[in-house]
């Protein structure tokens, strides 16, 4: 399995994703258990560990941008925080890309430290 979700209290998850780039199946389950995730919950926080990932290709790029746009009202309304490890400069170059693209409709962070993503999504929870 490329990816694993561990749940925590305070409805707070961390999704982390293994040492390699996901084939495209991969990607699209990936986005279909998110997808999954946000319609059971009332409300969730999220850290996507992907400290390890070394690369992301354009269409994975552009497969976040249209999963946000499309599912735009859910993560707004569901979403309190959200947090991504990111261990590559390719990696953060995209994703800050596809943040241009389609801002996130909650407050996220952008971090090279699994730590200062769980503090910043537990104490977005504790405040909703």
């Amino acid at each position: 399995m490329w990816d694993t979700w561990e749940f925590y209290e305070k409805d707070v998850v961390k999704v982390t994703l293994k040492n390699s780039s996901p084939t495209t199946q991969q990607f699209k389950q990936f986005l279909q258990r998110i997808l999954i995730t946000i319609r059971r919950a009332e409300r969730l926080g999220i850290v996507f560990d992907g400290a390890q990932i070394p690369s992301v290709t354009m269409s994975q790029v552009m497969a976040v941008v249209k999963f946000m746009k499309e599912h735009k009202n859910d993560i707004r309304d569901k979403f309190f925080a959200s947090a991504i490890v990111i261990g590559s400069s390719l990696v953060d170059a995209a994703l800050r890309f596809a943040f241009k693209l389609q801002p996130p409709s909650a407050p996220n962070l952008i971090t090279r430290s699994v730590q200062e993503a769980m503090t910043f999504v537990s104490t977005a929870a504790e405040k909703k």
